[in-house]
């Protein structure tokens, strides 16, 4: 097998520090995402807490636990903390 065909698809190494900071701000704008997302669960959560139907309770709880499960992406996201 060629040297040429061994790296195709590889980054070279002096690509890489700039594969690295375009991979950051990809989850940098995903984090962001999330969060907005996660922000307008929780709100939707406390509006259907104190909703008068039969089953505000309950949508109320599955929106909590999509607001929770955004906040476990977004941890594991930013990764191992020292």
């Amino acid at each position: 097998m060629s040297a040429r065909r061994r790296s195709k698809g590889r980054p070279k190494a002096k690509d890489a520090p700039e594969s690295i900071q375009s991979l950051k701000a990809l989850v940098r704008k995903e984090r962001q995402q999330l969060f907005r997302i996660h922000a307008s669960a929780t709100c939707l959560a406390r509006v259907l807490m104190y909703g008068d139907g039969p089953e505000s309770s309950t949508h109320s709880d599955a929106a909590e636990l999509i607001a929770d499960t955004l906040i476990d992406v977004i941890t594991r996201l930013d990764g191992p903390t020292s």
